[in-house]
């Protein structure tokens, strides 16, 4: 397989280069709290738009005035029609013939659907022929991620690497990352983690702008045994806390986007699912447990692990000693090659299949490497492989956003490096 080229991103597409601009999920109001994700994004985008709309809008019909996309559609108008039919559904029959219209304006942006809608009322002959435009009595937005349904007709992107940006980490031994929905506006930030400091910002015009930074020494007492090499966790939860670990620190902790406590975990570390990982001498143990159980004293290191990475509910990890994975997911085919201390697990095509990007199993930093392959119940794809000397931290952006795979992020010697 040919290796993917790489190239300097110019300064003008930075701010749609990676997942650090401006917020793109709607914060909604409490009229939509009763539509579930588990429906289905086309039925939720239809609840949420009834909601916000109101009882005013039962009956209407519905029309797609503009579809516009960041990447070619195959069938424009099957998308069309199940927009239209869902918003329908949602807003349901009216006992009268009503003349009312929602009018939808739809855009694909990476890994979501945005949807405004207004509410306007018919006009008579008279208006018409003054052409007068009807006023909106009502306007909605919402915003969905593209599920499996949305997939069937909106293509996932190739994951190949086009660009690459390398700015200069806030310091050097960066030891976890994190890029998610994290900031007060709801946008997506990077959190950086180090021995010394918990930071939190977006990289623009070519720097890490830093928002909110604290200090390990303000967050927990240092750890009664901490490891040579400190093993860190980072993960920006779907209620936009962060949960963070160090092997440093006594407590693996919940923090919320201005980095204050909000829970703490004595003696374990979080694992990205969900999950907390006791301590063992050398490493982290292979069973994780509830972050809500208490941590026991560090036991043997059979069966530990020196690298953990999840995503959904589900965790791989690098088994000390041999360097090969082991999987606490449902049954799926693993890299049989040895992998390198530095995972992350997530879905960089939004085509709901789960991708593993990992550092080399190297002792030379000039021959490190970052792979990223897809995992599978079968067989393992691999996508690309390119050469980074150095790698100390990993994170697969939680949001896709551009026409391209998610951002891939690496804390690669003093350096951060934005992949997509």
């Amino acid at each position: 397989m040919p290796h993917p080229r790489s190239s300097l991103v110019r300064a003008a597409l930075l701010a749609a280069s990676c997942c650090f601009g401006a917020p793109s999920f709607a914060q909604e109001g409490n009229a939509a709290s009763s539509c579930l994700p588990t429906q289905g994004s086309l039925s939720l985008l239809g609840c949420r738009l009834q909601a916000q709309l109101g009882p005013a809008a039962r009956g209407a019909s519905v029309a797609v005035l503009e579809l516009k996309s960041d990447r070619p559609l195959p069938n424009q108008e099957a998308l069309r029609e199940r927009l239209r039919g869902a918003v329908e559904r949602a807003l349901g029959q009216s006992a009268e013939p009503r003349k009312l219209r929602v009018e939808l304006t739809v855009e694909k942006a990476g890994g979501a659907l945005r949807v405004s809608a207004d509410l306007r009322r018919s006009f008579g002959l008279w208006q018409r022929l003054r052409r007068d435009k009807p006023k909106s009595e009502a306007h909605a937005f919402v915003e969905v991620p593209l599920d499996a349904e949305l997939r069937t007709l909106i293509p996932p992107p190739p994951l190949v690497v086009t660009e690459t940006l390398k700015v200069k980490a806030p310091e050097r031994g960066v030891v976890a990352l994190a890029c998610g929905p994290f900031g007060p506006d709801g946008g997506q930030e990077l959190v950086v983690v180090s021995r010394s400091f918990v930071r939190a910002g977006r990289i623009q015009r070519r720097a890490f702008v830093e928002r909110v930074r604290v200090p390990w020494s303000a967050l927990s007492p240092v750890a009664p045994t901490p490891l040579r090499e400190p093993l860190a966790s980072a993960e920006i939860m779907a209620d936009g806390t962060l949960r963070v670990g160090s092997s440093d620190r006594r407590d693996g902790l919940t923090l919320d986007h201005e980095l204050n406590v909000k829970e703490r975990y004595e003696g374990l570390v979080p694992v990205p699912g969900s999950t907390c990982a006791p301590r063992r001498l050398f490493g982290l143990s292979a069973e994780p447990v509830p972050c809500t159980a208490r941590a026991a004293a560090a036991g043997s290191d059979a069966g530990a692990v020196d690298a953990l990475a999840g995503a959904a509910g589900a965790w791989l990890g690098r088994a000390l000693g041999t360097g090969t994975l082991v999987s606490g997911a449902r049954r799926q085919a693993l890299p049989t090659e040895r992998v390198g201390a530095q995972l992350a697990l997530g879905d960089a095509d939004s085509d709901g299949k789960t991708e593993l990007l990992f550092s080399a199993d190297t002792l030379q930093a000039d021959k490190d490497r970052l792979t990223l392959v897809t995992l599978g119940d079968d067989k393992t794809a691999l996508r690309f492989e390119v050469p980074a000397p150095g790698i100390t931290a990993l994170a697969i952006c939680q949001r896709r956003e551009g026409p391209g795979m998610a951002t891939l992020v690496a804390a690669v010697s003093d350096e951060l490096w934005l992949l997509r």
